[in-house]
């Protein structure tokens, strides 16, 4: 049954009658992604969000349909991303390096790039021409990181309505202009959660557990790839779980032609090589990202993934990927450049290192906050794109404080510290 019309009769009924069948629908074994669950909540709660819903989904249904053979397939879209960290004393916090890291996976996955996780040679694998880029200017036109950290005195949040309301109050960029991505502490057992195209603007975007943002190499294995992001962006594009709502009983899929039907939730991992059941008569698409499968098994998008979620974008998302957007964001001539560096500036060297003020006109001060004093130490400063601009050399020094100085334009400046055998790189922001 086609996925549009199932989904809507479904909550409708749900929602009027509460049907056994929602009752069957809301119970998963397994709940890495709170985002159908999430929708279903907001369905029963508000009946006009269900019938803007519905009709969106149709005429996103029919859109596709009658531009078939015309549709664009070539234009590159960028998407601007802010990135929020909730973090209470610490937990729930990432390093600047999980984020740069997370960043590059999106856009390996999105784009099928050839040597990286993210390629694929299945005939139906799509690049999706989609990227995303670290927002460099804030919504007041001031440059940015594109990373925002907020103390909090919350444990952990979760799907509910209440939670995720006080979450996305506590730092929220415009989502017509932004693509927010908020990362803390989840219970419930939760990986993330994501909000579909046309709800309410104040909570667009993903949430993701900090645990399972970004490449941790060996940490909160099997979801260490960063593909939790990958697949929640992917709700966040109009995009549903491959099983639809059905509960292992090959009933519903996600009216996507080149993504089989298959059985309710299933999870492949890199123990059994990623291995493939056979359900509903066809061999299950395991390395889809919006599969359950572990991390190292998720590799592809479909063409037909690929073709709604570039129709999402043109349909409910234009003025995000517009031209004028991009340059609001500071975006319009890439995303910059990311460092390849063994270490960013982590949790961990927060605690040790703090530099101060920051934004600065050009003066900045590198402390230690604990430890030893700097005894030799050699800053190198590299601009967005990756280029040297200075070098500062100091020993002998028994300071606890450095002061010194970025040349050149405002923009986002990356300071390598090597203070003996510790080598990190701190983003700073000049204005």
């Amino acid at each position: 049954m086609n996925k549009y019309i199932y989904i809507i009769l479904t909550f409708s009924i749900s929602v009027i009658f509460l049907s056994p069948v929602y009752s069957q629908l809301v119970t998963y074994p397994v709940r890495r992604c709170g985002t159908q669950e999430l929708l279903r909540k907001k369905f029963q709660h508000d009946s006009a969000f269900l019938k803007k819903w519905e009709s969106q989904q149709y005429a996103l249904k029919e859109y596709i349909t009658g531009n078939r053979l015309a549709m664009d397939d070539t234009t590159v879209y960028s998407i601007p991303v802010v990135v929020h960290i909730i973090h209470n004393n610490f937990i729930g916090d990432v390093s600047d390096s999980a984020v740069y890291s997370q960043m590059e996976i999106l856009n390996n996955d999105y784009r099928k790039n050839p040597g990286t996780m993210g390629f694929n040679n299945n005939p139906v694998g799509a690049d999706t021409k989609i990227v995303f880029c670290l927002a460099q200017k804030d919504p007041n036109g001031n440059v940015t990181t594109g990373i925002i950290r907020i103390q909090d005195t919350t444990a952990s949040f979760n799907n509910d309505f209440d939670s995720e309301i006080y979450l996305k109050k506590l730092s929220y960029w415009d989502s017509k202009k932004y693509m927010n991505v908020w990362v803390c502490n989840l219970g419930s057992g939760l990986l993330g959660f994501g909000t579909f195209p046309g709800g309410d603007p104040k909570t667009d975007g993903i949430v993701i557990n900090y645990k399972a943002f970004g490449a941790y190499k060996n940490t909160f294995s099997p979801y260490n790839y960063g593909r939790t992001t990958t697949h929640e962006v992917g709700h966040y594009l109009n995009l549903f779980h491959p099983w639809g709502d059905n509960a292992g009983d090959c009933s519903d899929d996600d009216g996507i032609s080149d993504t089989p039907l298959c059985s309710g939730e299933f999870t492949a991992d890199k123990d059994s090589n990623c291995k493939a059941p056979i359900q509903c008569g066809v061999k299950r698409q395991v390395e889809n990202y919006m599969d359950y499968s572990d991390d190292y098994c998720m590799k592809m998008f479909s063409k037909g993934q690929a073709t709604v979620m570039r129709s999402a974008i043109s349909n409910f998302r234009p003025q995000l990927v517009s031209s004028s957007n991009l340059t609001a964001t500071g975006i319009e001539s890439g995303c910059g450049f990311i460092l390849d560096v063994p270490e960013f500036f982590s949790v961990v060297n927060r605690k040790r290192f703090s530099v101060y003020p920051n934004p600065s006109t050009g003066e900045f001060i590198l402390s230690k906050v604990n430890g030893q004093p700097f005894q030799r130490i050699t800053l190198k400063i590299y601009n967005y794109l990756g280029q040297l601009t200075n070098m500062f050399f100091y020993e002998k020094l028994s300071e606890m404080n450095i002061k010194f100085e970025v040349e050149g334009q405002s923009g986002i400046y990356f300071i390598n510290v090597l203070d003996g055998n510790e080598n990190y790189f701190i983003p700073v922001v000049k204005y």
